[in-house]
Order: C-alpha cells, then sequence, then structure tokens
C-alpha cells in the first residue's frame, strides 16, 4: 500500500503546489520573485518517490537482493538534489517583462548605491538574455538571465559571500515589483497551472486505480 500511496501523496503536493503558484500569478497578475533554493524543494518533492522505495528495500532486505542498477538510480537522484541544493544559491522571477525586470533591478542597484557595469549577450536566436553585472565598489558580479518568450529570470552572485547583498539587492527588487505598475507576462503561470492539473488528474487515476 505505501508503495501506491506515498508517491500519490508526493505527486499531489508537487502538482498542488503547481497550481497555487500558476493560479497566483494569473489572479493577482503580479510577479513572483523567490528564492532558488525552492526549485529544490519542487524537485525533492517530484523525485522523492523514485529514492524511498529502493532505500526501504536495501534497508529492510525485503523482495531479495537488490542489483548495482537498484543502487544507482537511487544514487543518480541523490547527487542531483544534492548539486541543486549546492548551485541554486540565489533568486528566480516569474511572471514578469524583460524591461519590468532590468528596471526593478536597477533601480535596486540604485537604492543601494551599488554603482555597476554591465555586460549583456543573448543566446544565439533565442529570447534568453545574460547579462554580467559587476558591482564595481565591491569586486563582485551579478549573473543575469531571463528568458523574455517564458517572463522568467535568474539572479545570482559571485562570489558567493556577497549572499547577503544579493538578498538587499532582491528585496529592493521585490519591493519594486509589488509597488510599480510592472508589465507581466503569464505565460509560465499557465504552463504552470496545465502542468499541475494534467499531473493532479494523472496521480488520483494511479491511485483511485
Amino acid at each position: 500500500m505505501i508503495n501506491v500511496w506515498f508517491p500519490g501523496v508526493a505527486w499531489l503536493l508537487f502538482s498542488g503546489a503547481l497550481l497555487t503558484v500558476g493560479l497566483r500569478g494569473l489572479v493577482t497578475k503580479q510577479p513572483l520573485l523567490f528564492s532558488a533554493r525552492w526549485h529544490f524543494v519542487f524537485l525533492l518533492l517530484a523525485v522523492s518517490p523514485s529514492i524511498i522505495p529502493p532505500l526501504r528495500r536495501l534497508l529492510t532486505g525485503r523482495y531479495g537482493p537488490m542489483g548495482p542498477f537498484d543502487v544507482l538510480g537511487p544514487l543518480c537522484f541523490l547527487v542531483m538534489l544534492v548539486s541543486s541544493w549546492v548551485e541554486r544559491r540565489g533568486y528566480v522571477t516569474y511572471g514578469v517583462t524583460e524591461d519590468s525586470f532590468r528596471n526593478a533591478l536597477n533601480d535596486a542597484l540604485e537604492a543601494l548605491h551599488l554603482p555597476y557595469e554591465e555586460t549583456r549577450s543573448r543566446a544565439g536566436l533565442t529570447s534568453l538574455t545574460r547579462s554580467r553585472v559587476r558591482l564595481t565598489s565591491l569586486g563582485a558580479d551579478l549573473q543575469v538571465s531571463f528568458q523574455a518568450s517564458l517572463g522568467t529570470g535568474d539572479l545570482q552572485i559571485k562570489p558567493a559571500r556577497f549572499g547577503l547583498t544579493l538578498d538587499r539587492i532582491a528585496a529592493g527588487m521585490k519591493a519594486n515589483l509589488e509597488t510599480s505598475p510592472a508589465q507581466t507576462n503569464t505565460t509560465w503561470f499557465v504552463f504552470l497551472l496545465v502542468a499541475g492539473v494534467v499531473m493532479a488528474g494523472l496521480t488520483l487515476g494511479v491511485i483511485a486505480g
């Protein structure tokens, strides 16, 4: 029974998170800015059903001996989770146009009195734009990427010891996006809502079956 209910509950929580974020964005028409570490939580919910059953089998010895591939799968998932936690130290935005995103970033840097120099590039024929924002007074680099077609952005800082500075920049951007008439792009919210509905329906079908 647990082999059905545990994955079902985990996937329902995951689909619930997708539905919540998607509905929130479509109803409020407000951009969303949050710590990228939340992506780790979503990833954990998505892959935990593939990790727990083999671990239970390994610990209890039930269902016979385990082969190397039975251990390799969960191990790969664990490595992926650890890598996600280590790498995702920045902030993510959903539902905003590139102009509003960059205006919020520029206003936050000016409010914190952080002079900067920006170098921008576009990835081929796609709508993905990458920027290196040099914070000249700190000797730190903001790494910015924005996917204009989806309305999603990503913000990180290097070296990592300037994490508190990034937190203040993100707080300034969030305040700007919440108080200014920011232009929105709801494409990603629609995708999350549809994905959440489909996943919830499939999961309920599996549990009921």
